[in-house]
C-alpha cells in the first residue's frame, strides 16, 4: 500500500509516480462506473462528476419497477396474471396491431401541394460522404441500441476502423434501393403511458433500430425536412422548420375564446384522438400521397424499402420475444417516421380544405383566412360554425379518411366542445359519435381555455413540478445535482408555458418558492434560504448560478411571439392575427379588449419591451404605418406628438410611410404647425435604403433576434463579479464551486449567520474551539485553517502568511495569478478544494462527531486538486519553475523533464 503521508512529504519520488498511476486508474474506474449508471438510469440531464451514485441506483430501480410487466388485462377485460400467458398475449397483441387488414386506396383526398423544381433538385442530389459522417457524429451517443447492441458512441470512437464500411453500406442502399433484412431488424420497447398501466393499450411501442439503418433513415429525413414546407399546409406545425407548437396553442385558444358565453359562443371545437396513430397508418396511403406530391419514384422506393423490410421482436421485461414482420404502421423511434406521418395527415388537410372551398363545411374565418383545423402530428383540433350540415359532412370526411389511411378516431377519447349559444348539443355529439366535453382541457401540454388565464387554470404546472420534486429518488441528489435538475428539467416546465401565456404573478411566485425550497433542502417544504432567489437567478459572471428568473423569461417569450407576428407573415397564427385584429389598426396602436383572448392580451403587453430594442430600415415605406409604428428613432409619431400631426394633415390612420417618399427621397409637405417644424428635420435625417426592402431590425447581437437576446435586454443587469473565474472556471467538481460561491458571498450557514437568522446556538469555531465562527474566521483567522493555507502558499513560493480575510486573500491570489496558464488553473482548483474540505471538516465535527487533523485535510486537498487537473495537464510545455511547483503538489512529472 502506498503511504499517503510519504507522498505529501515528498520523501520518495518513486512512490509519487506509483501513487499517481494508482490514483488515475481509480479515478478512471469511478468515472466509468458513474457513466455506466447514468446510461442505465436514462437520467441524461445530470452532469457527471458529483458522485450521485445513490440517485442513479434509485433511478434504475424505479425505472425497472415502472417498466416491468407482471400482469395485464386481456382483450375481454379479464386480468391475466400468469407471466407466460402475459408474454404470449403481448406477442399476439402487437403482431395483430402491426398486421391489420387495410382497405385498398380508392378515395379522392383533394388537390395536394406539389414539389417544385428546386425541391426536386435538392432531393435528387447524390448523398455525399460528408453527409454520412455528419449524421454519425451528430447522433446522440447514449440512445438505446437496437438488436446490433452498438450505440452511436461506438461508431464515433471506432470511426477510423468501421467508417469505410458504414459509408459503403449507406451508399449501397442509395444505389440499389435494397437493405439487408438483418440490418433492419428492430426491438420494440414497451413504455407505459401512465403509472399503473394495466392494459397493453396503455403502453407505447418504441422501436429500437440498428444504428446503420438509423443513419440511412436520418439521411432521408434530413433531405425530406428541407422540402416539407413545400407540400405540407400551414395547419400542420409538427417537425417543420419555422413552425411552432406554441402557435397552435395560441391559435386554438383564440378560436375557443368565449365558447362558454351565452351571447358569443357560436362555434364548435372538435378535439380528435386517433387510435394508435403511428402503428395503424396505411403504408399504401403514404405511398399514394408521396406520388401525388410529386416525389421521384426512387424516393418512394427507398421509403418503401425502409418500411417493408423490418422484422420485430418485443422486449418483454428486457428479453426479446417473437420475430415477425408487419403490414401496416410506421415505427416510433425511426427518424423518418415523423415526416411520413405528417405526409399522411396532409391527406386529411386536403380533404378538409376541399370541403371548405366547396361549402360542405362552414368554419370560423376573418376576411380570407379560414381555419378549419390545426394539427401537431396526431394532435388534431377541428373548428366549425354552428351548422348541422357541416357536422354531418365532417363525420363523413373523418370516416372516409380513417378507412383509407388507417387513422381512425378513438371515439372514447375524442371530445366535442360546443358553444353555449348552440341548442342541439346532443345531436352534434351523437353525429360525431363522441361525448361532449367541458373547457378547460389540456392541449399540447397547455390549457385550452375559453376564459382568461389565471392562477387556478395554471395549477397543472405547479403539480408537475411538485410531483418531480417529491420523487423520493431526487432527495438523494447533492446540492449540485439539485441545481442541475432545476436548470435542465424543472425550469423547462415553466419555460414551455411562458412561450404561450403571460403567466400570473402569483403563479410565478409559487414556482420560485418551490424551486428555491428544493434547491436548499431537497424537498418542496420550507427551507432556510442562504441566498435569495433573485441573486441566484443571475449569470455566473454577475454572482449568480446561471438560472433565469421565470418572470423575466416569460416577458422575453412574449416579445418573441410579438416578433414572430411582425416578421413571420406566412404562419397561420400571424395570418389569423392580421385578419382578426389588425385590418384597420397597427399592432402598435391597437388596444386589448374584453373579447380578445388571454394569449393575445399577453402579446400586446410585450410591445413596451420590444419597442426600445428595434429599428426600422426604410425603403419603399409601404409596409410601415406612418403614425403608429416606431420608425422615428425607435418611437412612433403618435408617441411623440399624439394625434396632432395626423389631424393637422387631415390624414387617415392607415397612411403608410410611402406617402412621404417619392423616387427614393423624402417628399414632405410644407410644415403648418410647430410639431411639423420639429418632426420634419428628424425624418429627413433618416436614410432611405433604395436597394432594399422595409425591414425590422433587432438592435442587439448583430441583429439576430432570439428569446435569450430579448431576456438579456429585459432583465436587470448587475455589475461583473470579479471572483467568477476563481469560482467556476477550470475543471473542478460542482460541489467545490458551489461551496466557494457561498463562501465568497458570505452566505455559508456558519454560526454567526445562524444567529442572525434567529437560531440560538453557542457560537464557537469547531476547528480551533477558541473564537466565534464566521466565514472569515473559519477560513483564514482560525489557526487550523491558517496552517493549511500557509502550507499551500509555501508550495507556490509565497513567503507570506495568509490574509485574515477571505476576500483579501483572494485579491492577493488574483494579483499573483493574473495571467492564464497552468499555474493559474492550479491555484484556482486548489483554492476551491481548500474551501470545500475545510467546510466539510467543520460540518463533520459538528454533525458526525469525527475529526481529522490539519495534515490529513491538506492531503485531501492536494489529492482532490490532482484528481481534477492531472489528466488534463500537459507537462511538455511547462517551464522549469512550473514543473517544480507542480512537483511540490505531488503531480506526476517525468524525471527527464525536470533535468
Amino acid at each position: 500500500m502506498v503511504s499517503r503521508m510519504s507522498v505529501v512529504l515528498r520523501k520518495n519520488a518513486t512512490v509519487i509516480y506509483k501513487e499517481a498511476a494508482a490514483r488515475n486508474n481509480f479515478m478512471q474506474a469511478l468515472k466509468q462506473e458513474e457513466c455506466f449508471l447514468k446510461q442505465k438510469s436514462r437520467q441524461h440531464w445530470l452532469t457527471l462528476g458529483d458522485s450521485n451514485k445513490k440517485f442513479f441506483y434509485a433511478a434504475i430501480a424505479t425505472r425497472r419497477a415502472t417498466n416491468r410487466i407482471k400482469k395485464c388485462k386481456g382483450i375481454d377485460g379479464n386480468l391475466i396474471e400468469d407471466l407466460d400467458e402475459v408474454k404470449n398475449y403481448t406477442k399476439q397483441f402487437f403482431y395483430s396491431l402491426l398486421n391489420q387488414e387495410q382497405q385498398p386506396n380508392s378515395i379522392h383526398v383533394g388537390p395536394t401541394r406539389r414539389l417544385d423544381s428546386e425541391a426536386l433538385s435538392h432531393l435528387n442530389a447524390p448523398i455525399t460522404d460528408d453527409e454520412i459522417v455528419k449524421v454519425v457524429f451528430k447522433s446522440p451517443k447514449h440512445k438505446s441500441p437496437g438488436p446490433d447492441g452498438f450505440p452511436a458512441e461506438f461508431y464515433q470512437i471506432a470511426w477510423a476502423i468501421v467508417g469505410n464500411d458504414v459509408i459503403k453500406a449507406c451508399r449501397h442502399f442509395f444505389s440499389s434501393g435494397h437493405i439487408l433484412k438483418e440490418m433492419n431488424c428492430t426491438f420494440i420497447s414497451l413504455v407505459p403511458k401512465n403509472d399503473g398501466a394495466d392494459s397493453l393499450e396503455n403502453y407505447r411501442p418504441i422501436s429500437l433500430c440498428n444504428f446503420i439503418y438509423k443513419v440511412i433513415s436520418k439521411l432521408l429525413a434530413d433531405r425530406l425536412q428541407k422540402v416539407m414546407n413545400k407540400v405540407i399546409s400551414p395547419n400542420q406545425a409538427a417537425f417543420l422548420k419555422g413552425r411552432s407548437i406554441h402557435h397552435n396553442v395560441l391559435l386554438a385558444n383564440d378560436l375557443v375564446k368565449d365558447l362558454h358565453s351565452k351571447t358569443r359562443g357560436k362555434k364548435i371545437c372538435f378535439k380528435a384522438d386517433l387510435r394508435k396513430a403511428f402503428d395503424s397508418v396505411n403504408r399504401d396511403f403514404i405511398y399514394m400521397m408521396l406520388h401525388n406530391m410529386g416525389f421521384p419514384q426512387h424516393w418512394v422506393k427507398w421509403i418503401q424499402c425502409c418500411l417493408e423490410t423490418p422484422k420485430f421482436s418485443i422486449l418483454f421485461n428486457g428479453s426479446p420475444i417473437g420475430f415477425f414482420g408487419s403490414k401496416n404502421g410506421i415505427r416510433q423511434g425511426d427518424p423518418l417516421s415523423p415526416y411520413l406521418f405528417t405526409i399522411a395527415m396532409e391527406g386529411l388537410s386536403c380533404m378538409l380544405e376541399e370541403a371548405v372551398s366547396n361549402g360542405k363545411i362552414k368554419v370560423p374565418h376573418y376576411g380570407s383566412v379560414y381555419i378549419s383545423h390545426i394539427t401537431f402530428a396526431d394532435d388534431l383540433i377541428i373548428f366549425l360554425r354552428d351548422d348541422p350540415v357541416s357536422v354531418s359532412n365532417l363525420a363523413d370526411i373523418l370516416n372516409e379518411f380513417g378507412k383509407v389511411s388507417g387513422l381512425k378516431l378513438n371515439h372514447a377519447k375524442s371530445k366535442v366542445y360546443v358553444g353555449a349559444c348552440i341548442d342541439n348539443k346532443d345531436h352534434i355529439a351523437q353525429t360525431l359519435g363522441v361525448a361532449e366535453g367541458n373547457l378547460p382541457v389540456p392541449y399540447l401540454g397547455l390549457p385550452l381555455i375559453s376564459t382568461g388565464i389565471n392562477k387556478a387554470s395554471c395549477q397543472p404546472i405547479i403539480q408537475k413540478i411538485k410531483n418531480r420534486i417529491s420523487s423520493w429518488k431526487n432527495r438523494l441528489l447533492s446540492k449540485a445535482g439539485r441545481l442541475e435538475l432545476i436548470r435542465s428539467v424543472l425550469t423547462s416546465y415553466s419555460i414551455y408555458w411562458s412561450h404561450a401565456f403571460l403567466l400570473p404573478a402569483g403563479l410565478l411566485h409559487d414556482i420560485d418558492k418551490l424551486l428555491m425550497n428544493f434547491f436548499w433542502n431537497g424537498t418542496d417544504g420550507k427551507a432556510m434560504h442562504m441566498v435569495n432567489w433573485d441573486s441566484i437567478c443571475k449569470p455566473k459572471d454577475e454572482g449568480g448560478l446561471n438560472l433565469r428568473h421565470i418572470r423575466d423569461w416569460n416577458k422575453a417569450c412574449m416579445v418573441k411571439q410579438l416578433w414572430d407576428i411582425l416578421q413571420n407573415k406566412s404562419s397561420l397564427w400571424s395570418q389569423w392575427v392580421s385578419a382578426r385584429y389588425l385590418t384597420k389598426e397597427s399592432i402598435w396602436e391597437t388596444s386589448a379588449k374584453t373579447s380578445h383572448s388571454a394569449a393575445w392580451k399577453g402579446i400586446l403587453k410585450a410591445r413596451r419591451w420590444l419597442r426600445n430594442n428595434i429599428s426600422y430600415v426604410i425603403s419603399s415605406g409601404t409596409n410601415i404605418n406612418m403614425w403608429y409604428d416606431p420608425w422615428v428613432n425607435g418611437k412612433s409619431i403618435f408617441q411623440i406628438f399624439g394625434d396632432r400631426v395626423r389631424q393637422d394633415l387631415g390624414a387617415p390612420k392607415d397612411w403608410k410611410v410611402s406617402e412621404f417618399i417619392n423616387n427614393g427621397t423624402w417628399c414632405l409637405p410644407n410644415p403648418t404647425s410647430p410639431d411639423m417644424l420639429l418632426l420634419w428635420p428628424t425624418i429627413r435625417a433618416i436614410t432611405i435604403k433604395n436597394n432594399s426592402s422595409d425591414m425590422l431590425i433587432w438592435l442587439h447581437d448583430n441583429g439576430k433576434f432570439s428569446a435569450t437576446s430579448a431576456w438579456n435586454q429585459i432583465r436587470r443587469r448587475n455589475n461583473k463579479w470579479i471572483q467568477s473565474s476563481w469560482t467556476w472556471d477550470s475543471p473542478c467538481s460542482q460541489r467545490h464551486s458551489l461551496c466557494t460561491w457561498q463562501a465568497l458571498l458570505g452566505k455559508l450557514p456558519t454560526m454567526d449567520n445562524m444567529q442572525r437568522r434567529g437560531i440560538y446556538i453557542v457560537n464557537r469555531c469547531s476547528l480551533c474551539m477558541q473564537n466565534e465562527e464566521s466565514v472569515d474566521h473559519l477560513y483564514f483567522a482560525c489557526d487550523y485553517s491558517s496552517w493549511i493555507w500557509k502550507e499551500i502558499l509555501k508550495r507556490f513560493d509565497f513567503q507570506r502568511l495568509p490574509r485574515p480575510n477571505l476576500h483579501h486573500e483572494l485579491e492577493m491570489l488574483m494579483q499573483s495569478f493574473s495571467r492564464k496558464g497552468p499555474l493559474t488553473q492550479l491555484a484556482r482548483i486548489i483554492f476551491r478544494c481548500a474551501i470545500w474540505w475545510i467546510w466539510k471538516e467543520r460540518c463533520g465535527r459538528i454533525f458526525e462527531c469525527h475529526n481529522m487533523n490539519k495534515a490529513q485535510i491538506l492531503i485531501e486537498i492536494l489529492q482532490d486538486s490532482r484528481s481534477c487537473m492531472e489528466q488534463e495537464l500537459n507537462t511538455e510545455h511547462l517551464t522549469r519553475r512550473e514543473k517544480d511547483i507542480f512537483t511540490r503538489f505531488n503531480f506526476s512529472i517525468r524525471q527527464e523533464s525536470l533535468e
